[in-house]
């Protein structure tokens, strides 16, 4: 019996591990409002879409992006107008099962808007020794703060 409740609790604390990091993630994500991209670019082929994304100031705005850090490449961005958009901070989260190399991760980058204006966010995934011209695939954000 004590056998049987040892295995029981051990159970319950992995399944607790995954949801505690479900809840986190949930949480992070809570009261922000999702950018969709305007432009992606893979292995040079360009993806344009015509999305408006339109924030009132003080709104949080999230960009949720995977990446597997395992190859070496990594997201990379850069905002064009500072004070449009101001960086809020940045949380990664891994979903794969216990145990799994080389898995994906999701990334979350929350921003807040700041003053009114327009401004874009590019995101270009590459290796940081090979710099950012080598850049696998990129993904371009348009904003607009009112």
């Amino acid at each position: 019996m004590k056998k049987y409740l040892i295995t029981f609790s051990i159970i319950l604390l992995f399944l607790s591990c995954g949801n505690k990091q479900k809840e986190e993630y949930e949480a992070f994500k809570k009261g922000a409002m999702p950018l969709s991209p305007w432009r992606t670019k893979d292995n040079d082929k360009i993806i344009q879409k015509k999305t408006d994304n339109i924030f009132k100031q003080k709104q949080f705005v999230i960009i949720e992006l995977e990446e597997n850090p395992s190859t070496g490449y990594l997201w990379h961005h850069k905002i064009s107008n500072k004070k449009v958009l101001i960086p809020f901070g940045k949380k990664m989260f891994d979903f794969n099962e216990k145990g799994t190399v080389g898995g994906p991760r999701t990334v979350i980058w929350k921003f807040k808007a700041g003053t009114s204006g327009k401004t874009a966010v590019v995101f270009k995934y590459y290796r940081d020794w090979e710099g950012e011209k080598s850049a696998i695939s990129e993904q371009e954000f348009k904003l607009t703060v009112q």
